[in-house]
């Protein structure tokens, strides 16, 4: 039977990749998918990055991604090891915190908090007054009787490309995308997940499994950008029909 990192370099073999298309397609750094294939885990990052890298080739490889991730963590770490959530120390009691304030000190405050809301209200109705006795004053100007409400009734649609793309029940896919140039989203979306993306000028999707995902545009769903499987990549620009 074929041990872990030959069957990563079997399968990559047999889709016809170079170990540098898989760095380009999945962004790891050639000298970890090398370290995968070879099982010379001394060379890999710590474990948190190790295993979404495993998943990730996996997944574009179209392999057993949890299968694969149970038996490098296995390999590399050792059967039934998880790391530890830290401890976090409880947080001091209220009634102790309470009980380290003198008690004429929380008087004092109680007496400040109630003058300063006499004085706020004080100084309302005095202003209130003041500018009630100045509008009854006032007669409206022939410009301000005559001037056109230029108010809109329905204010112009917001000129945004949104975009929501969904993953199909029981699948998965890894998903790319950047919003008007920059990589804003980088993850592998599980069943039923979806993710909404709003853009000014362009959003750019690439995706490891293009059957797996709908992709609504403007609330209209688009055609599929490929079948499963299939790694495919696509930009959509504002203004443009899809």
């Amino acid at each position: 039977m074929a041990g872990f990192g030959e069957k990563l370099r079997n399968a990559r073999e047999k889709k016809g990749f170079s170990i540098e298309t898989i760095e380009d397609e999945t962004k790891i750094r050639k000298v970890y998918l090398e370290a995968l294939e070879q099982e010379d885990f001394a060379l890999l990052p710590p474990r948190v990055y190790a295993i979404g890298f495993v998943k990730r080739y996996a997944l574009l490889l179209n392999l057993d991604a949890e299968e694969l991730t149970r038996e490098f963590k296995e390999l590399a770490y050792g059967a039934g090891e998880e790391a530890e959530p830290p401890v976090l120390s409880a947080p001091p009691e209220k009634s102790s915190m309470l009980i380290k304030i003198p008690v004429k000190n929380l008087f004092v405050a109680v007496a400040f908090l109630l003058v300063a809301i006499w004085a706020g209200n004080f100084l309302l109705d005095c202003i209130s007054n003041s500018l009630s006795k100045h509008q009854i004053g006032k007669t409206p100007s022939v410009n301000e009787k005559n001037q056109p409400n230029t108010t809109s009734v329905n204010p112009p649609a917001s000129k945004t490309l949104d975009m929501v793309v969904k993953v199909k029940p029981n699948l998965k896919c890894w998903v790319l995308v950047r919003v008007d140039g920059e990589e804003t989203f980088e993850k592998i979306m599980t069943s039923a997940q979806q993710q909404s993306f709003s853009a000014k000028k362009s959003i750019y999707i690439k995706v490891g499994n293009a059957g797996a995902i709908d992709i609504l545009l403007n609330n209209k769903k688009i055609d599929p950008l490929g079948g499963p499987g299939q790694v495919e990549e696509k930009e959509f620009k504002y203004g443009s029909k899809y």
